[in-house]
């Protein structure tokens, strides 16, 4: 059976590592931008890079219909701090480590590591939005679809870039990919 109700404080435990993972992310596309030689693989990180304080914007009014303080520190929130310095910590050692293709690669599988988890909070966001009531659901409702779409379209064409890559560093760049992910 389906709950009808979320557990507040699973949800203020999300939002404070996913105010933690924002301040991340500015670090992990700066980093990403330092190792792409692509001039679109370093445009699209620079976009990504510029909305993020917009999407800090938002978990903050969330944050706030929510009655959560965005500067609370968990348990969690130390977990994430951790994963998206170990993510930056990966591309500083690529880039120093090895040529800049390498590098490149490390950084776009960071970064798709880094938008998958961002992904999956939104939608767990998302959910909330669908079962909550009040200011919460106002504050989801008014600004979700927008993050949504947005980052779905950043994982998208994150993972296309990142096999891209490996494909021409495999030498399988004359050879088409498959339509679906199955093997």
């Amino acid at each position: 059976m389906i709950s009808k109700k979320y557990n507040p404080e699973a949800l203020k435990e999300l939002l404070l590592q996913m105010i933690e993972a924002k301040a991340g992310e500015k670090l992990i596309y700066a980093m990403a931008v330092r190792c792409a030689l692509r001039e679109d693989l370093k445009a699209q990180w620079e976009e990504h890079l510029k909305r993020v304080p917009t999407h800090r914007e938002i978990l903050l009014d969330l944050c706030q219909a929510a009655a959560v303080d965005p500067n609370e520190r968990s348990a969690g929130w130390t977990v994430a701090k951790h994963l998206e310095e170990s993510l930056v910590a990966a591309m500083q050692a690529a880039l120093a480590a090895s040529d800049g293709e390498a590098a490149q690669r490390v950084a776009c599988e960071c970064v798709m590591w880094a938008e998958t988890r961002d992904h999956q909070k939104w939608d767990l966001i998302r959910r909330i939005g669908s079962i909550s009531s009040g200011p919460l659901k106002d504050a989801i409702d008014a600004r979700l679809e927008e993050i949504g779409r947005e980052e779905a379209r950043h994982l998208r064409q994150t993972a296309t870039l990142s096999d891209e890559l490996w494909a021409e560093f495999l030498g399988l760049s004359s050879v088409p990919a498959r339509a679906s992910s199955t093997l």
